[in-house]
């Protein structure tokens, strides 16, 4: 047993160096990826955030442009009312020039 030992010491040396070796590897891609995984994670904050943003201006723009259709229904309301009112202003004086041209027709040919 004695010419045994240190060839099985240094197998199992080898072993654990081997096996320290291999854990060290590990232990550096855990943290590369672990950094990785924070760099996604503060990208996807920053996103985040842009995309909120981006939201927040984009609703005060529909908001404005929610007012200005509401004041171009608006004026167009008023401008449609006016020109009915104009129309029916029209008929009432065409029918009075009607009116004013039968009665002057009439006049001309009674004498």
């Amino acid at each position: 047993m004695n010419t045994n030992a240190p060839a099985l010491v240094k197998k199992i040396e080898k072993g654990i160096m081997k096996e320290a070796k291999n854990e060290n590897q590990n232990l550096k891609q855990t943290i590369r990826d672990l950094s990785q995984s924070e760099k996604a994670e503060a990208k996807a904050q920053k996103a985040a955030i842009k995309a909120e943003q981006q939201l927040i201006k984009v609703e005060k723009y529909e908001q404005a442009t929610l007012n200005a259709l509401h004041k171009a229904t608006h004026d167009h309301d008023i401008a449609a009312t006016k020109m009915h009112s104009a129309e029916t202003d029209l008929e009432v004086c065409n029918f009075e020039i009607g009116r004013y041209y039968s009665c002057f027709y009439l006049a001309r040919h009674r004498r």
